[in-house]
């Protein structure tokens, strides 16, 4: 089987990302779980915690939140069953990729998936839910009643964090880097009380705060990045470290991203006179100490109990094929999207009628007599029906059927039937299924 592995160069900015073939170990531990995988979201690798921890591996599994079915357990696993549907976040010493089909870890390392849950949704959002749990419960101590600030809102992270802070009964401020973006996060539901267009010349990001607050500035930020130097034009939409140390109110909380960050001598006074805190927000940390793992687990399980009551709601890209892995996560890595999203090959359908359906190849898909075209999603492959077949994005042979049922009150729906090669479709031979060309 495939997965992706980042090949590592000679320093953390000289990756390259290669589809590599790798067996799933022969010896499965006492308390490991094997699990086929259903989808993986991708993110950006930090190299330099690789460095860190001085890993000498010269390729690095890559996707590592992922959600699938157990297939088996070690004899000495308690939390799970073969048929479990799970989802977790794989360790950083992980030899696995989450884009293989089958995957070997510690039950520790997973949780149980709500049935009301897709695939896609819950491997895409499990990252940033920790993130944002992570900043706001164990670093900023939240709190109804208080003010906080999330800069880059529309990310995948800040959507998370601003809809758990709204949960808790906090008051929650938003920028955006673009006029998307804004528009975007105007019409949140439930609302933000400002949408701060930082991508505007015009908006000031410290007085457009202190006007929301009365003067008396907010009590947590956090942020996506500061702006270390003013002449880098790269990071020129994010804020000063001197603007968020003015911004933040009395005790207040400041949850940076920031690795790099360094405080000047009048920076440290400013935080003293407030005696506000800063953190960093390094979820890895909760991998780094057997001791928080009941804890780490607890988080996990109400990430995905708030998932599942629509209380988290995440933004998500459309999942892509293994075979473009490769260039998605080249994008993740540069930031030029933000997270990416593979899940297994998948038949769907989408009507004129705006209805859709999902399957696999092989099923059959009954429509509405309504229904003049039909748009065919496989992969990233399309086909659209307008009486036939009018476009195939594909090199393989894949065969459509269709024929006419009559239902109980007279109406009358269509079934297509999508069958690959040289299949044909097993049915009884008076059915009048008639291939699409």
């Amino acid at each position: 089987m495939k997965g992706l592995y980042c090949k590592l160069g000679e320093n953390a900015a000289d990756v390259k990302f290669v589809i590599q073939e790798t067996n799933v170990p022969s010896v499965q531990g006492n308390y490991h779980v094997k699990v086929q995988v259903k989808a993986c979201a991708l993110s950006p690798l930090d190299m330099q915690i690789y460095e860190d921890l001085n890993s000498q591996r010269e390729l690095v599994p890559v996707g590592r939140e992922v959600v699938g079915t157990v297939l088996h357990v070690g004899p000495k696993v308690t939390f799970f069953q073969p048929d479990d549907k799970v989802v977790g976040i794989l360790p950083l010493d992980t030899e696995m990729s989450g884009l293989c089909d089958t995957i070997v870890v510690h039950e520790q390392h997973l949780v149980q998936k709500p049935e009301n849950l897709s695939w896609v949704e819950v491997a895409g959002a499990i990252r940033d839910g920790l993130r944002a749990y992570t900043a706001l419960h164990t670093l900023a101590r939240m709190a109804a009643g208080q003010t906080l600030l999330v800069l880059d809102g529309a990310s995948p992270f800040g959507v998370l964090a601003i809809q758990l802070a709204l949960h808790h009964g906090v008051k929650v401020l938003a920028s955006a880097l673009s006029s998307e973006d804004q528009e975007f996060l105007e019409q949140l539901r439930p609302s933000v009380a400002r949408v701060l267009g930082t991508w505007d010349a015009k908006v000031d990001l410290v007085d457009s705060c202190l006007e929301e607050t009365g003067g008396l500035g907010v009590d947590i930020v956090i942020d996506s990045g500061v702006r270390l130097h003013e002449e880098i034009e790269a990071r020129r939409l994010l804020p000063h470290k001197h603007d968020i140390i003015t911004l933040l109110g009395v005790g207040g909380h400041w949850v940076t991203t920031e690795k790099n960050l360094q405080l000047d001598p009048p920076d440290s006074q400013t935080l003293f006179l407030k005696a506000a805190s800063l953190s960093f927000l390094n979820e890895e940390v909760w991998g780094a100490s057997s001791a928080h793992q009941g804890r780490y687990l607890h988080i996990l399980k109400d990430i995905v109990e708030k998932l599942s009551s629509g209380i988290l709601r995440p933004q998500l890209e459309n999942p892509v094929p293994l075979y473009e892995a490769t260039v998605s996560m080249e994008m993740v890595q540069k930031k030029q999207v933000r997270k990416s999203l593979h899940k297994k090959t998948e038949l769907s359908v989408q009507t004129q009628c705006n209805t859709s359906m999902a399957g696999s190849v092989g099923q059959t898909v009954q429509l509405g007599h309504c229904c003049k075209m039909i748009h065919l999603w496989w992969g990233n492959r399309n086909v659209l029906f307008s009486g036939g077949i009018r476009e195939l994005e594909s090199v393989d042979i894949v065969h459509f059927f269709k024929r006419h049922v009559r239902g109980v009150e007279g109406q009358t729906t269509s079934q297509y039937l999508f069958l690959p090669g040289n299949t044909l479709p097993s049915v009884d031979p008076d059915c009048d299924w008639t291939e699409l060309t």
